[in-house]
């Protein structure tokens, strides 16, 4: 308390105590000796001599005591009441400071003034500037019923020209172009600061910044892109300056340390080179600490005298550079139990890049590229790799990968035959490499699933409103959770073809200040729609959803419309794709961005395509933070040129038309026909929905459009087995 840093009102008050605390001021009183423990009993006094030396800033005495317990609901819970007083060398006296406790914010939020304190087991006096000489404390017990009262008296003397360097102080691990916190104490708040650092150990200075405000006593600091182990930092205030006491580098940390192979009894560790480093130190947590176990001057390191089989070890690595540099050690990693020892010869096949996934129906399979990566886990160099990939399970395609893969080393290979994958449902390729005297066969083969979804093609007017879907979660677990779709719709699988899925849900999202708080279509709380989960970590992923294939042959004016919803200060950015021809063209839409808490809706022309079968892709990328709860709703594809007026057996008429949003429907002629009348905007999007039983003769009847929106609107007309649809014009 004696030693912390004032913060708030001069002095103690009610919100911040005594300040902030200061660690090294603390430790002071310790190292210095000015500190003294004694007791006291009721109405004596104690007196204690401190000599104060020249170039004293401030004084600061402060008097503490563990009390007696008092009385359950006692009206002062202070039972034995020490006082404090400091008399300076001219006989001046000086009380303790003391605070208003009188309960109200005016009163309460004062400042200290000295007096005597009747309320704390703790006190303070305070000396700005005092003379040097022989101070005298004395600790009187005033009141105390339950002695004698044990006490702790602490003393500090705050030098007038204090300016100290706190951090960096030496030894620390900086890293090039990271943010690092230079932190200082000094006396008094006149003066402004100024910072500069160096890398030879003090012979010459840079400047890092000057005119730092007289108050402030720390600075973040961009660290330089250098490699030293020599480096300091200077803090000056006029004549006055501090330096690091001792030398501290700057070099990079080493990066994705990872356990390359592990045998019963040792491992290998690798990480990526750091540059300008000329040795590795290798860490293993110990029973308490990570404990130093080698240095190396590449970058692996074997470990031996392990048992990987039940046990778990954690490691790290750390670089050594020029002019002595030691960096900071890299986070651990974990091993756990488990092995898996290289052999001398091995080929692996790690993976089946392509193809993989869902295709829709439209989309061309019959040339799929085949690419697979190859690695080689053993303790031998490997050339020329057969390699195989079968359909199926069907006649296998045989090639060789031309080429050196080192030891620990991999490499992708591009089959030059290409697949042809036809069969609706599931599909599998398989690839596999057979090598000679290959010493680990269960690594060899690798495999992907194609999907070819059987989904028929839809025709405008086509529209997607998610009112069916089930409802998916809203956990804040990233691409744990897999959202099933319907109605032809696809979300591509977490990890392999994207990382996380679109959700079904309704209502708000879960975080405050982003998401929509109801569908687009219908417009309420209940209503579903699509979206993404940014919260837990999940930030930059990318989500991918396509729609089933959509047949435009016979539709040259086709128009996508859809409606998003990206608010949030995090949003990240939507795109709109389209697979035809036998390949992706990206971005026929996109926006980027927090657009606010609203619902937009677009429209986007999809003429360019006309006459051919495409699949659209809703691509969802989420932004650097929680709030970026991207939406989408109601998504249609319509075509109002391929509307026509449709000829019928019975007799069909609609008046006034155009009209201001009252329709007289007259249906004539019906034999016992069910009657249906659905109205959709050019969006393709259903307005109304009636129904009229079955009808014999004439039907008359009213469509009420009037709380729409002047346009053009389409009345589809269903009797019997006719079906018409009519133009309808809304005007004022």
């Amino acid at each position: 308390m004696n030693t912390a840093d004032d913060l708030g009102n001069p002095g103690p008050d009610f919100i911040f105590g005594y300040g902030r605390i200061n660690g090294r001021k603390a430790i002071l009183p310790i190292e210095q000796n000015t500190f003294a423990v004694d007791s006291v009993q009721n109405s004596t006094v104690n007196m204690h001599t401190i000599t104060v030396p020249a170039g004293t800033g401030r004084l600061k005495v402060l008097v503490y005591w563990h009390d007696y317990p008092a009385a359950v609901n006692a009206s002062v819970a202070l039972v034995n009441n020490l006082d404090i007083a400091v008399t300076d060398p001219s006989s001046a006296v000086f009380n303790p400071w003391i605070l208003d406790f009188t309960p109200n914010s005016s009163n309460l939020n004062a400042n200290a003034v000295r007096g005597i304190d009747m309320r704390n087991n703790h006190e303070q006096v305070t000396i700005d500037n005092p003379a040097a000489g022989n101070y005298t404390v004395s600790v009187s017990g005033t009141a105390v019923p339950q002695g004698p009262q044990k006490y702790f008296l602490a003393w500090y003397f705050e030098p007038a020209t204090e300016l100290v360097m706190i951090y960096p102080n030496g030894s620390e691990g900086f890293v090039p172009a990271e943010t690092e916190t230079i932190r200082w104490d000094a006396f008094g708040n006149s003066g402004n600061f100024s910072l500069d650092y160096s890398t030879d150990g003090g012979s010459s200075w840079s400047t890092i910044t000057s005119g730092v405000s007289a108050t402030q006593r720390y600075y973040n600091w961009t660290v330089p892109v250098a490699l030293s182990g020599m480096c300091k930092v200077r803090v000056t205030r006029g004549a006055d300056n501090d330096v690091s006491d001792a030398n501290f580098s700057i070099i990079d940390v080493p990066a994705n340390i990872s356990v390359q192979w592990a045998c019963p009894d040792s491992l290998m560790l690798t990480w990526n080179a750091v540059g300008g480093a000329t040795a590795y130190d290798i860490f293993m947590l110990g029973n308490t600490y990570m404990d130093s176990i080698g240095t190396t001057v590449a970058d692996s390191f074997v470990v031996y005298n392990l048992n990987n089989l039940t046990n778990t070890y954690w490691f790290s690595v750390r670089a050594k550079g020029a002019q002595n540099a030691i960096g900071r050690r890299a986070i651990a990693i974990e091993k756990l139990p488990g092995a898996a020892c290289p052999v001398q010869v091995d080929a692996a096949v790690s993976v089946v890049n392509s193809p993989g996934g869902n295709f829709n129906s439209c989309m061309s399979t019959s040339a799929l590229q085949v690419s697979i990566g190859l690695d080689n886990p053993g303790l031998t160099a490997i050339t020329n790799i057969p390699v195989y990939y079968s359909l199926n399970n069907g006649t296998p395609v045989s090639e060789t990968y031309i080429g050196t893969i080192q030891p620990f080393g991999s490499a992708t290979y591009t089959f030059t035959a290409t697949v042809n994958v036809s069969t609706p449902g599931i599909n599998t390729i398989k690839a596999w490499a057979v090598y000679p005297s290959d010493g680990n066969v269960v690594n060899d083969t690798s495999s992907a699933i194609v999907n070819i979804s059987t989904f028929p093609a839809v025709t405008p007017p086509w529209t997607e409103d998610f009112e069916s879907f089930a409802l998916c979660g809203t956990t804040s677990n990233c691409d744990s959770t897999v959202c099933g779709m319907i109605n032809g719709l696809t979300n591509l699988a977490n990890n392999e073809q994207d990382d996380i899925d679109w959700r079904t849900s309704e209502g708000s999202t879960p975080s405050t200040q982003t998401g929509p708080g109801t569908d687009f279509l219908p417009g309420s709380t209940t209503g579903n729609y699509l979206y993404l989960e940014a919260s837990g970590g999940c930030d930059g992923k990318t989500a991918l959803l396509y729609t089933p294939c959509i047949d435009l042959v016979n539709f040259p004016a086709a128009v996508l419309s859809f409606a998003y919803h990206m608010y949030g200060g995090n949003m990240g950015d939507l795109y709109v794709d389209v697979y035809s021809g036998g390949s992706w063209t990206n971005g026929i839409f996109s926006m980027t961005g927090d657009q606010g808490n609203q619902w937009t809706q677009v429209q986007v022309p999809l003429s360019t395509y006309a006459g051919q079968i495409i699949t659209l892709r809703f691509r969802g990328v989420t932004g650097n933070g929680y709030a970026s709860d991207m939406a989408i709703d109601a998504i249609s594809i319509t075509d109002p040129s391929a509307v026509a007026e449709q000829n019928s057996t019975a007799t069909f008429s609609v008046y006034p038309n155009p009209g201001n949003g009252i329709y007289n429907l007259q249906v004539s002629g019906l034999n016992k026909s069910a009657v249906m009348a659905n109205v959709f905007d050019v969006t393709g999007r259903k307005i109304r929905s009636s129904g009229f039983g079955i009808v014999s003769g004439t039907l008359q009847t009213a469509i009420d459009l009037s709380v729409f929106e002047n346009g053009l609107y389409y009345l589809e007309l269903t009797a019997g087995e006719t079906k018409t649809t009519i133009k309808l014009e809304k005007v004022d």
